[in-house]
């Protein structure tokens, strides 16, 4: 994903071997246990999440304006004005709104497919 917002090869190997680099111990009752790496590469309070997080939500929402772009994925109309929302996103919460109908359901599930083989 961050190949196809323009991020530079470099970057996304600094990226990559920052994440990969880490491993962790465990405090038992008192004591340090052997170091390990984590098998999901990203944990809370990791400095990075933020930034990581920043770069698929963008990801995200640029995939459903080209979804809407061709027409496979139809949201609902709000206020008075008649705008058309398909995605809110606030803070590291994500919620899609669309008009009742099995394509728009297709639709989302191949966005998030597609998100999740990216990321």
């Amino acid at each position: 994903m961050m190949k196809r917002l323009g991020f530079n090869d470099k970057w996304i190997k600094l990226i990559k071997a920052c994440m990969e680099s880490a491993t962790v111990s465990v405090l038992v009752n008192g004591s340090l246990t052997e170091e390990f790496k984590p098998k999901r590469r990203l944990r809370q309070g990791n400095p990075l999440a933020p930034f990581l997080f920043i770069i698929v939500v963008e990801g995200l929402s640029g995939m459903v304006r080209e979804v809407k772009k061709a027409n496979l994925l139809s949201g609902v109309e709000v206020s008075n004005e008649r705008v058309q929302v398909e995605l809110l996103q606030f803070a590291d919460d994500t919620i899609f709104f669309c008009k009742l109908s099995y394509a728009n359901v297709l639709a989302i599930k191949a966005i998030l497919r597609c998100a999740s083989v990216r990321a």
